[in-house]
């Protein structure tokens, strides 16, 4: 499920949109159809779907701004739009009992392209993108010397790098308007060339070091140039080519969506019309010079329409309000497992850097200590790999206190052999856990055929990681109890390297986490094949959508077991709130982890704004309990000469109490 955050700069795109809806007016059939209004980029290829669907409408160019003051007003059965809702218009929505449901409709994707044969880099960052295009560039920029190194023979120089040359869209269209986006400062560098989209690309198939911009529908079906990728440097997975896929999933940057918003009411009367957002629209959405959308975004559409989603907005997110405070002061205690530690100690160590007065306590015992010390009211958070049993929660419950779970995701230890090695396509967990221990003899198998089950005479060939890594454990957990691992593998830390030895020895075995075979896939590691795993209930191949509903055996999940009156905690809020801000996604993702991604982090962002409000309101006595204290008070002043309501003897109680201090065992301070 793709969401995308409010953009901070659309000032280009709504003069863009402002212009084309004084240029364009246009009304489909009689005025008492649905009307649809909205920005004049969207409108003509829903303006052709609808004709496709043969549905009746009466569309209106409107522009996105006024648009959305129209739909939820309620004058309008729809909005079409290249942004998202802002919290603005929403809350006029609710105001007026407008409830809607967003649908994304196409994506607006920008291509970085150059020439087919220039000897240019295959990716560019997002700094050497606003290296190349800011105003400051105009005169300054004019080479490819700091984006390219350029090789010398023995006897020669190095040649001169390549001329920079610039093409860029027109002003006032939305491809200039992306871009402009995308780049930091105030336009983009005054000496490039502007051109039509034709323009553009027969000047950089034609010069070596041209560098243009175009929408990807006109990038994929031109001749003689080269799409590049872009790295936008916050999303921690690298470089990515343009695509739908990569833009939902907020990979690729270069680009908005087209969105449209159904009030509820109507749309029973428009099912033909929707249902075109459901099914493949490709030849309709790329005349129009769109993307398609993903299958997965197909498939949300199609849930929210059936009602299948709870929440109808299901592509982008309302901003949240919580900031961290300029200070804070006091102390954290978190508890429980090692997984996810190394993630939440960098998370949180970027933040006590710069709140000095806020320091962070680690007792990291396993989950049941640490739940345990939870339920005793002694840690304010705990990471777990498990969740709470109906003992634990009901120890918790005998301390009044409130355990809320919040997610971290799930990372999964994969093994890759050697893709002629049928007979390690599946193994089960039994035989996993023989091939990588050392028995109660104290040897281990060298040979497949010495492993439980009918294997081949082959001699088996281990490569791992170093021991003491966070995979490891996961290997043999299926034994009990867990015995200790082999230390007689070959030993090479990088998994690209480890997944290459496989590719090249028969026999050859090596694990390592999900995140990593990610890696070794996007290098193109050919002769190797995931194996399978059979904890029981049949082979299990691991892929993303396993690893995330638990199904493949060797994964774990992790989250986080706060307690709900230290969600009402600024400090701890400021904390949990750390984990999940945008520039901690790549070490969540390095970590190991899947099941969350930076375009799902603003609604993550909601749902612990929403624990933060519940937490305060749980912690505010009602009527009833301060009638009481009251009355307590009251009955206090009145006898405070008897024995059982002596000062003293409340203090008493009260050390004795607490008098039980955590353990210094595996304790860390960070501050």
């Amino acid at each position: 499920m793709a969401r995308w955050p409010h953009s901070a700069r659309r000032t280009i795109m709504i003069v863009c949109i402002i212009i084309l809806a004084l240029l364009t007016t246009f009304t489909l059939t009689a005025q008492n159809d649905p009307t649809l209004v909205g920005s004049g980029i969207a409108l003509p290829l829903l303006e052709d779907l609808a004709a496709a669907a043969e549905q009746p409408l009466s569309i209106n160019v409107t522009g996105t701004d006024a648009g959305f003051q129209q739909f939820c007003a309620g004058e309008a059965s729809m909005v079409a739009a290249t942004r998202a809702i802002n919290s603005v218009e929403d809350t006029l929505c609710v105001e007026n009992g407008i409830s809607y449901s967003e649908l994304l409709v196409a994506n607006d994707v920008v291509a970085a392209i150059v020439k087919e044969d220039d000897a240019l880099p295959t990716c560019l960052t997002i700094t050497d993108l606003n290296t190349m295009l800011v105003p400051s560039a105009a005169g300054t920029i004019t080479d490819w010397s700091t984006f390219v190194e350029v090789a010398a023979s023995d006897s020669e120089e190095a040649p001169a790098a390549p001329e920079l040359t610039v093409y860029i869209p027109e002003l006032l269209t939305p491809t200039y308007a992306i871009v402009d986006g995308f780049i930091s400062g105030d336009g983009l560098r005054n000496d490039a060339t502007v051109a039509s989209e034709s323009d553009i690309i027969a000047a950089v198939s034609e010069n070596t070091g041209a560098l243009g911009f175009v929408s990807l529908a006109a990038a994929e079906a031109a001749e003689g140039v080269r799409i590049l990728q872009v790295n936008d440097l916050t999303s921690g997975n690298g470089c990515y080519s343009p695509s739908s896929e990569a833009f939902e999933a907020s990979n690729y940057m270069m680009g908005t969506p087209v969105l449209l918003y159904v009030e509820a009411s109507a749309q029973a009367g428009l099912e033909s019309f929707l249902n075109t957002l459901t099914a493949d629209n490709a030849a309709v959405v790329e005349a129009k010079g769109f993307v398609s959308i993903s299958e997965g975004a197909l498939e949300t559409n199609a849930a929210v329409l059936s009602g299948e989603t709870i929440d109808g907005r299901q592509f982008t997110t309302a901003e949240t309000t919580f900031e961290i405070p300029v200070t804070l002061t006091g102390e954290i205690a978190i508890g429980g497992s090692g997984v996810g530690y190394s993630f939440v100690n960098t998370a949180l160590t970027q933040l006590t850097s710069t709140q000095v007065e806020l320091n962070v306590q680690y007792q990291i015992e396993g989950d049941e200590a640490g739940i345990r010390r939870l339920c005793n009211g002694e840690v304010d958070f705990v990471l777990a790999t498990a969740d709470m049993t109906d003992e634990q929660t009901a120890a918790c419950g005998a301390n009044e206190i409130v355990p809320v779970t919040i997610p971290l995701g799930t990372r999964a230890v994969v093994l890759v052999s050697n893709a002629a090695d049928d007979y390690a396509a599946c193994l089960t967990t039994e035989q996993i856990a023989s091939i990588w221990s050392v028995n109660t003899e104290g040897t281990s198998p060298v040979n497949w055929n010495e492993v439980p089950g009918d294997f081949p005479d082959q001699a088996i060939t281990l490569f791992e990681p170093a021991l003491g890594n966070a995979y490891a454990d996961m290997l043999v957990e299926s034994i009990e109890p867990i015995p200790p691992l082999r230390a007689d593998g070959n030993v090479f830390a990088d998994s690209l390297y480890r997944a290459a030895a496989v590719a090249n020895v028969d026999g050859g075995l090596t694990y390592m986490g999900w995140t990593d075979y990610e890696r070794v896939v996007d290098n193109n590691q050919a002769n190797i094949q995931l194996v399978g795993v059979d904890a029981g209930s049949g082979c299990v191949e691991p892929s993303a959508t396993t690893i995330e509903d638990g199904t493949y055996p060797l994964s774990q999940s992790a989250q986080l077991i706060v307690a709900q009156s230290s969600l009402a905690n600024v400090n701890v809020q400021s904390a949990i709130w750390t984990l999940f801000e945008d520039t901690n996604i790549s070490s969540l993702q390095r970590s190991g982890f899947v099941g969350i991604n930076i375009n799902q982090l603003p609604s993550v962002r909601q749902d612990l704004e929403r624990m933060f409000t519940e937490a305060a309101e749980a912690m505010m006595p009602t009527t009833t309990d301060a009638t009481d204290e009251t009355a307590t008070d009251e009955s206090a002043t009145d006898d405070t000469s008897t024995e059982e309501g002596t000062p003293e003897d409340t203090d008493s109680e009260t050390t004795d109490s607490s008098a039980e201090e955590p353990t210094e065992e595996a304790t860390a301070e960070s501050n």
